[in-house]
């Protein structure tokens, strides 16, 4: 899989953790495009974004805008922070 979309889940805090962990474990090294939008209900402090060795396109909701400066920009091809009304 080079894509993945996971957008208006509302997750709790350890179903997300959960979620990412597998998410990792399977697609490390194929996925390529990410978008996180409104996955966690909470902000979410999610570190595996470097886990990802041939991302090059990565969306995210607000709940995981910290992310920005955890990536090494020079990697990813694109960055999009999208703010929705469900959005904390």
């Amino acid at each position: 899989m080079k894509r993945l979309c996971l957008r208006e889940l509302l997750l709790e805090t350890a179903e997300a953790q959960t979620l990412f962990d597998d998410i990792i474990s399977s697609l490390c090294e194929s996925l390529e495009i990410l978008k996180v939008i409104n996955c966690t209900k909470l902000p979410f402090s999610w570190l595996h974004i470097g886990c990802f060795i041939n991302l090059q396109t990565l969306v995210i909701s607000p709940q995981v805008s910290w992310l920005r400066n955890q990536i090494d920009c020079k990697e990813l091809d694109h960055l999009d922070i999208i703010k929705l009304e469900l959005a904390v």
